[in-house]
């Protein structure tokens, strides 16, 4: 197993990885175990290999970032970041793996810091259309609070291109792209696009701001990744 020390529980009686299992060469995602420090027991979280933990998109770079990617809330209680389908979410799970969603929908939750009690979390995220800011949601809320956005004038400033989602089967999988229109070109009128490819599996594109992509529509071209 290549694993990464994430941190102790706060009793210090149980210790947190992140990694990936390596027990089948057809599973790249990294994923969470825990270790009991007395017994010396180790268990996988989950066996979902569709969720990649970790926040790991092709992305613009955000300043000072803690690479947090789980932490415990409690002695029993963990909170990670999770990608799927292009989305990096925030959730929380139990020792036995059930999982909930604390911060979801179409967005990238870049880092994030629970408040001491665990009954509130401060967050950065970004969309596929806003670069990053700063929130705050009690857990048990469904709504988000706005503390502070950083590009407010640079926002007001440029034009933004929401794209279209695409998808496609080769082998057995669903590999899902997005199409960016160019900007003042009518839909339906011919127009010179570009082929933006990026390695993988690890950094995929995704539900995040990406700022290549927008200069490159606001140029004139569609922007195929």
């Amino acid at each position: 197993m290549a694993h990464l020390s994430v941190a102790f529980s706060h009793d210090g009686q149980k210790l947190l990885l992140a990694g990936n299992p390596n027990e089948d060469t057809g599973w790249l995602s990294n994923t969470l175990f825990v270790v009991d420090c007395q017994s010396g027991a180790v268990w996988r979280l989950f066996d979902d290999e569709d969720v990649e933990i970790g926040a790991a998109l092709a992305a613009d770079t955000q300043q000072n970032l803690s690479g947090r990617v789980a932490a415990w809330t409690g002695d029993d209680q963990i909170s990670y970041v999770a990608s799927r389908r292009g989305c990096v979410e925030l959730h929380t799970t139990d020792l036995d793996g059930h999982s909930r969603v604390v911060v979801g929908g179409r967005q990238h939750v870049t880092d994030f810091a629970f408040t001491d009690d665990g009954q509130g979390v401060y967050y950065t995220q970004s969309t596929i259309t806003t670069p990053s800011q700063l929130y705050f949601k009690e857990v048990e809320s469904a709504d988000s609070t706005l503390l502070y956005d950083p590009n407010t004038t640079w926002s007001q400033e440029h034009t933004t291109v929401a794209p279209d989602d695409f998808s496609f089967e080769r082998n057995g999988r669903t590999l899902q792209g997005w199409y960016y229109r160019p900007v003042g070109v009518v839909k339906g009128t011919a127009h010179p696009a570009v082929l933006y490819i990026h390695g993988g599996p690890h950094a995929a594109y995704g539900e995040t701001f990406y700022h290549e992509l927008q200069v490159l529509a606001n140029a004139g071209y569609g922007v195929i990744t």
